[in-house]
Protein backbone atom coordinates (compact mmCIF):
# COMPACT_ATOMS: atom_id res chain seq x y z
CA UNK A 1 0.00 0.00 0.00
CA UNK A 2 1.90 3.22 -0.94
CA UNK A 3 1.82 6.08 1.19
CA UNK A 4 -1.04 8.20 0.25
CA UNK A 5 -3.85 5.36 0.08
CA UNK A 6 -2.31 4.72 3.85
CA UNK A 7 -4.48 7.72 4.74
CA UNK A 8 -7.37 7.16 2.77
CA UNK A 9 -7.62 3.23 3.08
CA UNK A 10 -11.07 2.79 5.02
CA UNK A 11 -10.18 -0.46 6.31
CA UNK A 12 -7.18 0.61 7.89
CA UNK A 13 -8.75 4.24 9.23
CA UNK A 14 -11.76 2.27 10.88
CA UNK A 15 -10.25 -0.85 12.13
CA UNK A 16 -6.65 0.29 13.12
CA UNK A 17 -5.85 3.94 13.22
CA UNK A 18 -9.11 5.05 14.43
CA UNK A 19 -10.68 1.89 15.61
CA UNK A 20 -11.48 3.91 19.02
CA UNK A 21 -10.10 7.39 20.40
CA UNK A 22 -7.19 5.77 22.23
CA UNK A 23 -4.66 6.87 19.62
CA UNK A 24 -5.97 10.53 19.01
CA UNK A 25 -6.17 11.53 22.34
CA UNK A 26 -2.16 10.53 23.02
CA UNK A 27 -1.64 12.52 19.87
CA UNK A 28 -3.30 15.43 21.48
CA UNK A 29 -1.45 15.06 24.96
CA UNK A 30 2.26 16.45 22.97
CA UNK A 31 0.14 20.17 22.65
CA UNK A 32 -0.13 20.56 26.67
CA UNK A 33 3.68 22.16 26.04
CA UNK A 34 2.38 24.89 23.31
CA UNK A 35 3.04 28.30 23.42
CA UNK A 36 1.15 30.71 23.54
CA UNK A 37 -1.63 27.56 24.91
CA UNK A 38 -4.77 27.68 22.63
CA UNK A 39 -7.72 25.36 22.85
CA UNK A 40 -7.86 24.59 19.32
CA UNK A 41 -11.45 22.99 19.68
CA UNK A 42 -12.63 26.74 21.52
CA UNK A 43 -10.73 28.28 18.76
CA UNK A 44 -12.49 26.99 15.93
CA UNK A 45 -15.76 27.11 17.40
CA UNK A 46 -15.13 30.52 18.08
CA UNK A 47 -14.42 31.60 14.72
CA UNK A 48 -18.38 30.81 13.93
CA UNK A 49 -19.72 33.92 14.20
CA UNK A 50 -23.34 34.60 15.15
CA UNK A 51 -26.16 31.81 15.79
CA UNK A 52 -24.78 28.34 15.34
CA UNK A 53 -28.17 26.68 14.17
CA UNK A 54 -28.86 23.40 13.76
CA UNK A 55 -25.13 21.63 13.33
CA UNK A 56 -23.32 18.76 11.47
CA UNK A 57 -20.19 17.39 12.08
CA UNK A 58 -18.03 15.45 9.75
CA UNK A 59 -15.79 13.15 10.90
CA UNK A 60 -16.66 13.78 14.55
CA UNK A 61 -14.45 11.18 16.48
CA UNK A 62 -15.21 10.71 19.94
CA UNK A 63 -17.68 13.97 19.69
CA UNK A 64 -15.09 16.58 20.99
CA UNK A 65 -16.86 19.55 19.05
CA UNK A 66 -20.61 18.28 19.23
CA UNK A 67 -19.90 18.91 23.01
CA UNK A 68 -18.88 22.41 22.54
CA UNK A 69 -21.38 22.92 19.71
CA UNK A 70 -24.34 21.68 21.76
CA UNK A 71 -24.17 24.50 24.10
CA UNK A 72 -24.75 26.78 20.82
CA UNK A 73 -26.87 24.50 19.12
CA UNK A 74 -30.20 22.33 20.16
CA UNK A 75 -29.92 20.66 16.94
CA UNK A 76 -26.13 18.69 17.08
CA UNK A 77 -25.75 16.13 14.68
CA UNK A 78 -22.65 13.94 13.81
CA UNK A 79 -21.81 11.45 11.56
CA UNK A 80 -18.36 9.25 11.82
CA UNK A 81 -17.03 5.76 9.60
CA UNK A 82 -16.11 4.27 12.66
CA UNK A 83 -18.23 2.53 14.34
CA UNK A 84 -16.26 2.49 17.72
CA UNK A 85 -15.49 6.51 17.33
CA UNK A 86 -19.70 6.62 16.99
CA UNK A 87 -19.87 4.62 20.04
CA UNK A 88 -17.86 6.75 22.01
CA UNK A 89 -19.72 10.11 20.16
CA UNK A 90 -22.57 9.20 21.54
CA UNK A 91 -21.49 10.26 25.05
CA UNK A 92 -22.05 13.82 23.46
CA UNK A 93 -25.15 13.39 21.56
CA UNK A 94 -27.38 10.49 20.56
CA UNK A 95 -27.65 12.14 17.39
CA UNK A 96 -24.26 10.51 16.17
CA UNK A 97 -24.26 7.84 13.10
CA UNK A 98 -21.59 5.68 11.15
CA UNK A 99 -21.70 7.41 7.07
CA UNK A 100 -19.17 8.04 4.83
CA UNK A 101 -17.80 11.91 4.28
CA UNK A 102 -18.61 11.07 -0.13
CA UNK A 103 -21.96 10.07 0.92
CA UNK A 104 -23.63 11.58 3.72
CA UNK A 105 -27.44 10.68 4.49
CA UNK A 106 -28.83 13.88 4.55
CA UNK A 107 -31.21 15.59 1.67
CA UNK A 108 -29.99 18.76 0.37
CA UNK A 109 -29.79 22.19 2.52
CA UNK A 110 -30.16 20.57 5.81
CA UNK A 111 -27.76 22.54 8.24
CA UNK A 112 -26.67 25.41 9.48
CA UNK A 113 -23.47 24.85 9.92
CA UNK A 114 -21.39 21.95 8.71
CA UNK A 115 -17.88 21.06 10.49
CA UNK A 116 -15.08 19.14 8.80
CA UNK A 117 -12.34 19.17 11.06
CA UNK A 118 -8.84 17.55 10.39
CA UNK A 119 -10.49 14.94 8.11
CA UNK A 120 -10.24 15.82 4.40
CA UNK A 121 -7.02 14.08 3.79
CA UNK A 122 -8.48 11.50 4.96
CA UNK A 123 -11.18 11.53 2.26
CA UNK A 124 -9.91 9.24 -1.14
CA UNK A 125 -11.82 12.34 -3.49
CA UNK A 126 -11.70 15.78 -1.57
CA UNK A 127 -13.60 17.77 -4.12
CA UNK A 128 -16.12 14.98 -3.95
CA UNK A 129 -16.55 15.53 -0.31
CA UNK A 130 -16.57 19.25 -0.61
CA UNK A 131 -19.27 18.88 -2.64
CA UNK A 132 -21.10 16.84 0.09
CA UNK A 133 -20.54 19.16 2.86
CA UNK A 134 -22.19 21.87 0.30
CA UNK A 135 -24.98 20.04 -0.33
CA UNK A 136 -26.07 19.74 3.20
CA UNK A 137 -25.36 23.37 3.89
CA UNK A 138 -28.25 25.85 3.76
CA UNK A 139 -27.63 28.93 1.93
CA UNK A 140 -26.51 31.39 3.69
CA UNK A 141 -25.12 28.96 6.20
CA UNK A 142 -21.48 27.67 6.72
CA UNK A 143 -18.82 25.16 6.15
CA UNK A 144 -16.19 25.35 8.79
CA UNK A 145 -13.02 23.17 7.37
CA UNK A 146 -9.79 22.80 9.60
CA UNK A 147 -6.39 21.61 8.58
CA UNK A 148 -2.42 21.67 9.34
CA UNK A 149 0.20 23.71 7.36
CA UNK A 150 2.86 21.96 5.67
CA UNK A 151 5.18 23.34 8.54
CA UNK A 152 3.30 21.63 11.15
CA UNK A 153 5.56 19.46 13.40
CA UNK A 154 8.47 19.82 11.37
CA UNK A 155 11.25 19.48 13.22
CA UNK A 156 10.00 16.43 14.45
CA UNK A 157 9.48 14.94 10.81
CA UNK A 158 12.86 16.09 9.68
CA UNK A 159 14.58 14.36 13.64
CA UNK A 160 12.68 11.13 12.37
CA UNK A 161 13.76 11.46 8.85
CA UNK A 162 17.25 12.34 9.87
CA UNK A 163 17.57 9.12 11.72
CA UNK A 164 16.03 7.06 8.73
CA UNK A 165 18.93 7.97 6.37
CA UNK A 166 21.30 7.72 9.01
CA UNK A 167 20.73 4.46 9.82
CA UNK A 168 19.54 2.96 6.35
CA UNK A 169 21.83 2.47 3.11
CA UNK A 170 21.99 5.58 1.39
CA UNK A 171 19.25 8.23 0.61
CA UNK A 172 15.58 7.76 1.88
CA UNK A 173 12.76 8.31 1.11
CA UNK A 174 10.97 10.82 3.62
CA UNK A 175 9.07 8.73 6.03
CA UNK A 176 7.33 10.55 8.48
CA UNK A 177 5.18 12.91 6.60
CA UNK A 178 1.50 13.04 5.98
CA UNK A 179 0.45 12.77 2.43
CA UNK A 180 -0.10 16.24 1.24
CA UNK A 181 -3.26 15.96 0.32
CA UNK A 182 -5.28 19.20 2.01
CA UNK A 183 -3.05 21.61 3.86
CA UNK A 184 -3.48 25.07 4.68
CA UNK A 185 -1.04 26.30 1.74
CA UNK A 186 -3.88 24.56 -0.95
CA UNK A 187 -7.05 24.41 0.74
CA UNK A 188 -8.93 27.53 -0.21
CA UNK A 189 -7.89 26.72 -3.62
CA UNK A 190 -9.71 23.84 -3.31
CA UNK A 191 -12.33 25.57 -1.42
CA UNK A 192 -13.19 27.98 -3.54
CA UNK A 193 -15.04 26.02 -6.63
CA UNK A 194 -17.99 25.60 -4.47
CA UNK A 195 -17.98 28.92 -2.21
CA UNK A 196 -18.15 32.35 -2.97
CA UNK A 197 -16.83 32.92 0.08
CA UNK A 198 -13.63 31.43 2.00
CA UNK A 199 -12.07 32.76 4.51
CA UNK A 200 -8.49 31.60 6.24
CA UNK A 201 -7.85 32.25 9.49
CA UNK A 202 -4.48 30.49 11.01
CA UNK A 203 -3.08 29.35 14.47
CA UNK A 204 0.65 29.48 15.13
CA UNK A 205 2.80 28.49 17.83
CA UNK A 206 5.67 26.28 18.97
CA UNK A 207 5.53 22.86 20.99
CA UNK A 208 8.54 23.77 23.60
CA UNK A 209 8.54 19.98 24.43
CA UNK A 210 11.23 19.36 28.25
CA UNK A 211 11.37 15.66 27.92
CA UNK A 212 11.40 13.04 25.10
CA UNK A 213 9.03 10.88 26.30
CA UNK A 214 5.61 12.91 25.31
CA UNK A 215 7.42 12.83 21.75
CA UNK A 216 7.68 9.16 21.64
CA UNK A 217 4.05 8.87 22.75
CA UNK A 218 3.09 10.81 19.96
CA UNK A 219 5.22 8.95 17.17
CA UNK A 220 3.44 5.65 18.28
CA UNK A 221 0.39 7.38 18.02
CA UNK A 222 1.06 7.60 14.29
CA UNK A 223 2.76 4.87 13.32
CA UNK A 224 0.43 2.98 11.39
CA UNK A 225 1.03 5.16 9.35
CA UNK A 226 4.16 5.40 8.55
CA UNK A 227 5.60 2.32 9.69
CA UNK A 228 5.13 0.55 6.44
CA UNK A 229 7.20 3.18 4.21
CA UNK A 230 10.61 2.16 6.22
CA UNK A 231 13.20 0.70 4.40
CA UNK A 232 13.35 -3.80 4.18
CA UNK A 233 16.60 -3.05 6.48
CA UNK A 234 15.07 -1.00 9.75
CA UNK A 235 12.22 -1.72 12.02
CA UNK A 236 10.07 0.86 13.96
CA UNK A 237 11.63 -0.57 17.36
CA UNK A 238 15.65 0.28 16.04
CA UNK A 239 14.75 3.71 14.76
CA UNK A 240 12.53 5.10 17.62
CA UNK A 241 15.84 3.90 19.84
CA UNK A 242 17.95 5.88 17.56
CA UNK A 243 15.22 8.70 17.48
CA UNK A 244 14.90 8.91 21.05
CA UNK A 245 19.07 9.27 21.49
CA UNK A 246 19.33 12.40 18.97
CA UNK A 247 16.06 14.21 20.84
CA UNK A 248 17.80 13.30 24.37
CA UNK A 249 20.76 15.43 22.82
CA UNK A 250 18.96 18.48 21.62
CA UNK A 251 17.21 18.53 25.16
CA UNK A 252 20.84 18.40 27.03
CA UNK A 253 22.32 21.23 24.73
CA UNK A 254 19.01 23.05 24.91
CA UNK A 255 16.61 22.26 27.41
CA UNK A 256 13.47 22.07 25.03
CA UNK A 257 13.07 20.22 21.86
CA UNK A 258 11.13 23.09 19.63
CA UNK A 259 8.16 21.80 17.32
CA UNK A 260 6.61 23.98 15.05
CA UNK A 261 2.81 24.05 15.27
CA UNK A 262 0.62 25.46 12.71
CA UNK A 263 -3.47 25.12 11.87
CA UNK A 264 -6.29 26.77 11.00
CA UNK A 265 -9.42 26.81 9.75
CA UNK A 266 -11.44 28.04 6.13
CA UNK A 267 -14.72 29.41 6.72
CA UNK A 268 -16.75 29.06 3.91
CA UNK A 269 -20.18 30.32 2.81
CA UNK A 270 -22.45 30.52 -0.45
Amino acid sequence: MDAERRFTDRDHLVNQAYRDSDSLRSRREIYRFQNPRVDLSDWIVSRIDGSVGSALDVGCGPGTYLEKLSHRSEIVVGVDLSPGMVQEARKATSTVTVADALHLPFIEDTFDTTLCIHMLYHVPDIEAAIAELRRVTRPGGRVVVATNGLQHMRQLRETFDRVVTRLGSGEQEPVLSSARRFRMEEGEAMLRPFFEVVVRDDVRARLEVPEVEPILDYLESVRSFHEHKLPDSLTWEAVMREFRSEVEAVLERKGIFEISNHTGVFICGS
